[in-house]
């Protein structure tokens, strides 16, 4: 059996950098809510339908974007120290086989939840 290109942990690992940065920037983006007025003012005609429009369409595709540059990150550079728990650091202490086990367990776990 040959080795992956991408071990499968780096894969999860930008998996979960997608989705926390997706979230994150979300969060952010839609944090500020939109008010009533500027509800009224859509309505009324006082703002430009396409700029609202263009200006929603880059608030709901940049957090994607961002999310899509973390996996990116990810891939590229490896897990990050961020995303690498104590159960990494005591993996590190296992031998060759017990590490393979032990992550092909945890990724079969997390991929099939």
């Amino acid at each position: 059996m040959t080795d992956p290109i991408v071990p499968a942990a780096t894969k999860l690992a930008a998996k979960r950098g997608f989705v926390r940065t997706t979230a994150q920037a979300y969060a952010a983006t839609l944090g500020g809510g939109i008010t009533a007025t500027a509800v009224l003012a859509i309505v009324n005609g006082e703002v430009d339908i396409l700029t609202t429009a263009i200006t929603l369409g880059v608030a709901l595709v940049s957090p994607l974007l961002a999310g899509a540059a973390s996996y990116a990150s990810i891939l590229s550079s490896g897990i990050p120290g961020d995303y690498q728990s104590a159960t990494l650091a005591k993996h590190s202490v296992l031998t060759p086989v017990e590490q393979a086990t032990d992550v092909n367990h945890a990724v079969e776990v997390v991929t099939n939840a």
